[in-house]
C-alpha cells in the first residue's frame, strides 16, 4: 500500500500541486505573521536596548511608597548629576531633560493631536543616547534636531527654520540640524520630539531636573559601579546597570509586538481552516473518483485499515510538502512585509529572523491541519465495497435529503448560536463588555456550525432560486451548468463554505466600520454642534483670555461662541469640576436633559449630569452646597443632563454664579464657535485662528475636519482588515478552481458525449463559468447575510456601553454590492484554466476512456 500511494503521488503530480496549493498559502500566513513580529521585536530590542545598555549605570526616579510606577515628570533633582559624577569610577555622567516643547507647524499652530516632547542631547557622542540619522546634534542655543518621524510628519528638513513653545507658551526659533531617532522614548514616540543643547532644554523645559542621568564607567564591572552610584545616592533613586535597563525596556516594549501577533494569528488561523475546507472538499472528490481504484485494491486483499491508511498518507505527504513550501514563502512574505514597513517608517533594515517556532509550527500546523481534513474523506474510502470497482459512473447525491438528524443538528446549532449572541448583547448593552463579546463570537461560531450542517439543502434551494431565470433565458450551457451544481449540492455546499467564510468577516468589518462612521457622525452633531472648535493640545495645559470670545463675538463670520470655563469645587462635600454657561448656551449645545430644562439655568441654579446626579442622589429641584474657590453658597438643580452629551464638565452654573465664586476673568478651556454660514465654515475657521494667534498652542479644528480624519481612519482599518481576511478569500477562490478542475477530470466522458452531441467549446467553457459563478455568488451572499447579522450584533454589543448617544447600526449596500460582485468576477476567473482543460480534451478520446 505504502508502494502504491507513492506511486499514484508521482503520477498525478497536478492533483498533488492543487490539493496542497490552499495549504501553502495558509502556512505561509502563519510563519509569515512569526517573521514579521520576530523582525520588529528585534529591531525594537535592538532599538532599545542599544540607547540603554551603552552606558554603564542609569539613575531613575525612585518610585512611590505604593509602587506605582513613575510618571512622564522628571523627579531628578539637577544638584544629583554632580553627585554622581563625584562617584569614584565614574568616568562621565550626563543628565537628560524631558518637557513638553510644542513644535509649531508652518501656519505658527502646534502640530499633532499631542503635544511634542523636547529631550536635552549632550554633545559628547559617548553620552548620546539616541542615534543620529541625518546632520548633526545640536550645540548652539538656535540649534535643534528632529525626530525622524517627526519630521516626515511635518515635512521639515534638515536646514529649515521652526519655531518652538517653552513652557511659558513663548516662541522660539531655531534652525534644523539633524534628524534623530527617539524610538526609545515613549513620551516622544506618540507626540514626536526635537532635541536640543543641554543648556537649551533646561531653559525651554524652565528647569533643569532629569528624567535619568547616564553615566559611563571608568571600567570594572557596572554591577559594581551601580551599588557605588546607589550608596552616594542614599536612597530615593532607582539605580540599574544599562542592561538591567535595556532588558526592562524591552519587556515593557513586548506587549505591542504580542498584540500584532495575537491579531495576525487570528487572522492566519481563519486562512488555516479554510484552507482545510478546500483540502477536505479535494480530498472528497479524490476519493469519489478513485472509487474504483480503491475498490480494486479492496479485491485484491487491501483491508479497510490499510485503505484508510493509504488515504491519509497521502494526506500527510502532501500537507508536510505544502507545508515546507509555505514555511519559505512566509518567510520571504514576513521579510519583505517588515521592508515595506521600514521603508514606510524609515527604520534601518535588520537581516530576516527566523526562529525556530515557525519552522516547527508552520510545519506541524499545515500537516495537521491537511490530515485532520481528510479523515473524513479517507473513513469514506474504507466504505467502499469490492463490487463498486464494477461500476463506471460514480455516485452523486442528487436526490438526497438531508436526514432527521442533519435537520436536527442544524436546527440546534441555530438555536444555541441565537441564544449566545442575544445574551452576549444583553451583557454588552449592560455594560459587560468582554464577556458579552465573547459570547457573540461564540454564537457566530455555533451558528456558522449551523450553517455547515444544512449546507447542502441550503446551497440545493440557492441554486434553484438563482438559477432558475438564467436557465431559461440563458440557453443550454447555463441549464447544464444549475443542473450540475444541484446534481452535487454536498461537494458545492463545502466549496461555498470557505468563500463564506472570508465574505462573512469582510462584511462584518464593513458593518461595523459603516455603523461606526455613523454613530462618530451623529456624535459629532450630539456633542460639538458647532462648526469651529478651539482647545488646547491632550495632556497639554491651555488658557484662552476672555476678550478672545468677545472679539469673536462682533466678528461677521461668527454666529455664536460659546465659552468653557471651568475650575475645581467641592458640591456637597465632593470634589467636582463645574463648568459656566448661560441657560442659552447650555439649550444650545446640549441634545437632551433626562429631567427639567436646560434652559432654564440662571443665577442660583446648577445643571448636573446624569451620573453625577445618580453618584450624589440629586433630581431636578434638590439644592445642593457649592464651596468654590471665593465662597459658597446654595444652588438648586433645574435639569439632569445625559452624560457624555456635552464637551464640558458633568456640572454646569450660570456665568454670574461662576464669576461670583472663581472670578470674572478666569479663562476659557475651550471655544466652541458657530458659523454664520452653515454651508461653508472656513471663514469662521479663519476668524478663531486670527483671533488666537498670539496663543500658538491652542488647536483650531472644524468639526468637518475631525469627521474626515475618523472616515479616513476607518476606512483605512477596514482596507486593513480586507487585506488579511483577503486571503482567506484568495485560498476559497483556489477551492473552487481546484473543485472545477477535479470535476472536469471527473465527468471526462460526459463532457466528451455532450460535445458529440453538438456542444460547441464555447458552450462548454461557458458551461463551467456559471458554476463557477453560481458557487461563488451562492457563497457570498451566504457570508454577506452571516456578516450583516452578527457585525450587527459587534456594535450593539461593544459600542453601546462605550459610545455615547446612540449607535447607529449601517449596512454598507454599496460595499456589499462590490463584494457580491468580486465574489462573480472571482467565479469567472476560477473557471479559466479548468475550462481550457476541458475544452481541450479530445473528443474521441475521451469517448474511448484514454
Amino acid at each position: 500500500m505504502l508502494r502504491t500511494t507513492l506511486a499514484g503521488l508521482r503520477a498525478h503530480r497536478l492533483r498533488l500541486l492543487l490539493t496542497g496549493l490552499a495549504i501553502t498559502l495558509g502556512v505561509a500566513f502563519v510563519s509569515g505573521t512569526f517573521v514579521l513580529t520576530d523582525m520588529m521585536g528585534a529591531s525594537v530590542s535592538r532599538q532599545l536596548a542599544g540607547s540603554a545598555d551603552r552606558f554603564d549605570v542609569i539613575v531613575l526616579p525612585g518610585e512611590s511608597e505604593e509602587g506605582a510606577e513613575r510618571t512622564e515628570d522628571p523627579a531628578i533633582p539637577a544638584d544629583v548629576l554632580a553627585e554622581v559624577g563625584a562617584v569614584p569610577g565614574v568616568a562621565a555622567a550626563a543628565g537628560e531633560i524631558v518637557a513638553q516643547t510644542p513644535l509649531l507647524d508652518a501656519d505658527g499652530r502646534a502640530i499633532g493631536f499631542m503635544p511634542t516632547y523636547g529631550v536635552s542631547l549632550p554633545a559628547d557622542p559617548e553620552l548620546l543616547r539616541y542615534p543620529v540619522v541625518e546632520g548633526t546634534v545640536p550645540t548652539a542655543d538656535d540649534e535643534v534636531a528632529l525626530d525622524t518621524g517627526t519630521a516626515e510628519d511635518t515635512g521639515f528638513a534638515v536646514g529649515d527654520r521652526v519655531e518652538v513653545l517653552d513652557a511659558d507658551q513663548e516662541r522660539h526659533g531655531f534652525t534644523v540640524t539633524g534628524l534623530i531617532d527617539l524610538g526609545a522614548n515613549a513620551m516622544a514616540a506618540i507626540g514626536g520630539g526635537v532635541g536640543f543643547a543641554p543648556a537649551t532644554a533646561e531653559r525651554m523645559a524652565g528647569g533643569g531636573d532629569f528624567a535619568e542621568i547616564h553615566v559611563l564607567g571608568a571600567g570594572g564591572d557596572p554591577a559594581e559601579l551601580r551599588d557605588a552610584v546607589a550608596a552616594a545616592l542614599g536612597g530615593g533613586y532607582e539605580v540599574v546597570t544599562g542592561a538591567e535597563r535595556a532588558a526592562a525596556l524591552v519587556e515593557a516594549s513586548g506587549g505591542d509586538n504580542q498584540v500584532l501577533a495575537i491579531g495576525l494569528l487570528l487572522f492566519a488561523l481563519v486562512a488555516l481552516f479554510v484552507a482545510g475546507l478546500v483540502i477536505y472538499n479535494t480530498f472528497t472528490i479524490l476519493v469519489a473518483q478513485r472509487t474504483r481504484e480503491l475498490a480494486l485494491l479492496r479485491c485484491v486483499g487491501a483491508e479497510r485499515a490499510q485503505v484508510f491508511g493509504a488515504v491519509l498518507l497521502e494526506a500527510a505527504v502532501v500537507g508536510l510538502l505544502a507545508s515546507a513550501v509555505g514555511v519559505a514563502a512566509g518567510i520571504g512574505l514576513g521579510a519583505g512585509g517588515y521592508a515595506a514597513l521600514s521603508a514606510v517608517q524609515g527604520d534601518t533594515p535588520i537581516a530576516p529572523v527566523i526562529g525556530w517556532h515557525t519552522v516547527l509550527v508552520g510545519l506541524v500546523a499545515g500537516t495537521v491541519v491537511t490530515v485532520v481534513a481528510a479523515l473524513l474523506p479517507a473513513r469514506r474510502a474504507t466504505t467502499i465495497a469490492p463490487v463498486a470497482a464494477l461500476r463506471s459512473q460514480p455516485e452523486t447525491d442528487e436526490g438526497r435529503r438531508a436526514g432527521a438528524v442533519r435537520i436536527g443538528l442544524a436546527a440546534l446549532f441555530a438555536a444555541g448560536g441565537t441564544a449566545l449572541t442575544w445574551y452576549g448583547i444583553v451583557l454588552g448593552t449592560g455594560g459587560t463588555l468582554e464577556p458579552g463579546m465573547l459570547l457573540v463570537a461564540a454564537g457566530g461560531i455555533v451558528s456558522f456550525l449551523g450553517v455547515l450542517a444544512i449546507g447542502p439543502n441550503l446551497v440545493a434551494g440557492l441554486v434553484r432560486l438563482l438559477g432558475w431565470a438564467p436557465a431559461r433565458l440563458l440557453g443550454v450551457p447555463t441549464r447544464l451548468a444549475v443542473a450540475n451544481t444541484r446534481r452535487n449540492p454536498r461537494r458545492a455546499a463545502t466549496t461555498t463554505v470557505a468563500l463564506t467564510v472570508g465574505v462573512t468577516l469582510i462584511t462584518l468589518f464593513a458593518v461595523v466600520t459603516a455603523s461606526l462612521r455613523a454613530s462618530y457622525d451623529q456624535a459629532l452633531e450630539d456633542r460639538y454642534p458647532v462648526d469651529v472648535l478651539a482647545q488646547p493640545q491632550m495632556s497639554a495645559e491651555g488658557a484662552i483670555p476672555r476678550e478672545v470670545a468677545a472679539g469673536l463675538r462682533a466678528d461677521p463670520a461668527v454666529r455664536s461662541v460659546v465659552e468653557v470655563r471651568s475650575a475645581e469645587a467641592r458640591l456637597d462635600g465632593t470634589e467636582q469640576r463645574v463648568a459656566a454657561l448661560d441657560g442659552a448656551e447650555l439649550a444650545d449645545i446640549a441634545t437632551g436633559a433626562v429631567a427639567g430644562d436646560p434652559a432654564g439655568l440662571g443665577p442660583g441654579t446648577v445643571a448636573v449630569a446624569e451620573d453625577v446626579a445618580a453618584a450624589e442622589g440629586l433630581s431636578v429641584g434638590d439644592t445642593v452646597a457649592l464651596d468654590g474657590g471665593g465662597g459658597t453658597g446654595e444652588l438648586t438643580v433645574v435639569a439632569v443632563l445625559e452624560p457624555m452629551d456635552l464637551p464640558v464638565p458633568g456640572v454646569v452654573l450660570a456665568g454670574t454664579d461662576f464669576d461670583r465664586y472663581f472670578g470674572a476673568d478666569h479663562p476659557a478651556e475651550r471655544l466652541l464657535v458657530s458659523s454664520a454660514d452653515r454651508e461653508d465654515s472656513s471663514a469662521a475657521e479663519a476668524a478663531v485662528s486670527g483671533a488666537l494667534a498670539e496663543l500658538p498652542a491652542i488647536q483650531v479644528q472644524t468639526v468637518d475636519v475631525m469627521r474626515q480624519e475618523m472616515t479616513a481612519a476607518l476606512d483605512q482599518l477596514l482596507l486593513v482588515m480586507a487585506g488579511l481576511v483577503g486571503l482567506a478569500v484568495v485560498i476559497a477562490l483556489f477551492g473552487i478552481a481546484n473543485t472545477l478542475t477535479l470535476s472536469v477530470v471527473e465527468r471526462t466522458r460526459e463532457s466528451a458525449m455532450l460535445r458529440a452531441l453538438g456542444l460547441t467549446r464555447g458552450q462548454l467553457r461557458r458551461m463551467l463559468l456559471v458554476e463557477a459563478v453560481l458557487i461563488s455568488v451562492i457563497g457570498a451572499l451566504i457570508g454577506v447575510v452571516l456578516g450583516v447579522v452578527f457585525g450587527w450584533a459587534a456594535v450593539v454589543t461593544a459600542f453601546t456601553s462605550t459610545m455615547s448617544g446612540e449607535v447607529l447600526t449601517t449596512v454598507p449596500a454599496g460595499q456589499i454590492g462590490v463584494f457580491l460582485a468580486v465574489a462573480a468576477l472571482a467565479g469567472v476567473l476560477a473557471s479559466v484554466l479548468p475550462a481550457r482543460r476541458a475544452a481541450r480534451d479530445s473528443v474521441v478520446a475521451a469517448l474511448a476512456g484514454e
